[in-house]
């Protein structure tokens, strides 16, 4: 993503460039490649959830490591939360307490164990509560499929 902001501000600036130069054809292309390349950034999925953490990280003064594996926990982590406030809105309080709780114990440390340790808890959290809604959601489709037998077999009967 960063990338995508980085080639979106080149092609603005060429396309400034070109204007100074009395070359507007040129200028009016990389202004328009710019503006394509910002929107598609604008629109990104993952945006939001990159900017979430990057302001919990200011907010509570820790440094995530730069390593790949740890950053795509990271992503896991906020898309599990976000799904579970957006899929049971009253966990939307337990929610806020395990990201502060998550984001404190990380501002005390670099520790890219100590980072991999702390996500796997918090990802065991929130997967063990989405298997639970799952289960929860299959078991009423059973509920459901039943009460539908029973009231099939009614009709039968008292016809």
């Amino acid at each position: 993503m960063k990338v995508d902001k980085n080639q979106t501000i080149i092609f603005f600036l060429l396309s400034l460039m070109f204007f100074l130069l009395k070359l507007p054809l040129m200028g009016v292309v990389l202004g328009g490649v710019g503006t394509y390349k910002l929107i598609q950034y604008r629109k990104h999925p993952l945006r939001p959830l990159v900017e979430s953490i990057q302001r919990d990280s200011k907010k509570y003064g820790a440094q995530v490591p730069l390593r790949m594996k740890i950053q795509e926990k990271l992503m896991d982590f906020y898309r599990s939360m976000y799904l579970m406030t957006r899929n049971h809105p009253q966990t939307l309080l337990d929610v806020e307490r395990v990201k502060e709780d998550f984001w404190r114990r990380m501002a005390m440390t670099y520790s890219e164990r100590e980072w991999n340790r702390s996500l796997d808890e918090a990802l065991g959290i929130f997967q063990g509560q989405l298997d639970t809604s799952k289960n929860w959601n299959s078991s009423l489709k059973q509920l459901n499929a039943t009460v539908q037998c029973l009231e099939e077999a009614q009709r039968e009967v008292a016809s």
